[in-house]
């Protein structure tokens, strides 16, 4: 499994569960957080030194792609035949002041993607889809969640804390 953006804190809760799942982890991130990468029992990808396309020969079962550089392109490439590519955000094009038509048309190019030979196949991801198409399954899950931090199974990293007032600074 591929996390890119590892050292967020989406990309370190997906390799946290990825470690309890007993699944290999490599996760892309600055060379500065290979540490991190290393703690969370990932192989660290130095995406600003290595190529995450090349670096499992065989590609990737999977690869979580919430940055959406090149707009999915390369992480739907660094699958193996038969491996998922779920995607769930952006950040790389509201970054770059990317207008919303761009970003819809990756949705778009994802779910075009299945149509494709070679058996891979590209999901986007929406949590607030999810809840609202299956409650169920999301107060499962969010149960479960609270079950592994009630038993300390995931402890989330508390990078700085901030007061109430200091919010819409820190936000931005």
């Amino acid at each position: 499994m591929l996390v890119h953006g590892a050292a967020g804190a989406v990309g370190q809760a997906l390799l946290a569960l990825g470690r309890l799942a007993g699944l290999a982890l490599w996760g892309t991130a600055r060379g500065m957080h290979g540490t991190l990468m290393r703690e969370l029992g990932a192989i660290p990808i130095d995406y600003q030194r290595e190529d995450f396309t090349r670096v499992l020969p065989g590609g990737f079962d999977v690869v979580f792609d919430g940055i959406a550089e090149d707009g999915y392109r390369r992480s739907f490439a660094a699958l193996k035949r038969g491996g998922l590519l779920c995607a769930y955000g952006y950040s790389a094009g509201v970054q770059a002041q990317r207008r919303m038509l761009t970003m819809l048309m990756w949705i778009a190019r994802l779910n075009l993607w299945r149509w494709l030979p070679g058996g891979k196949r590209a999901r986007f991801y929406s949590i607030n889809a999810m809840r609202a198409r299956h409650p169920g399954w999301f107060r499962e899950d969010l149960q479960r969640l609270f079950g592994l931090l009630a038993t300390g199974a995931v402890r989330p990293r508390v990078a700085e804390r901030i007061s109430f007032d200091k919010i819409a600074e820190a936000h931005r």
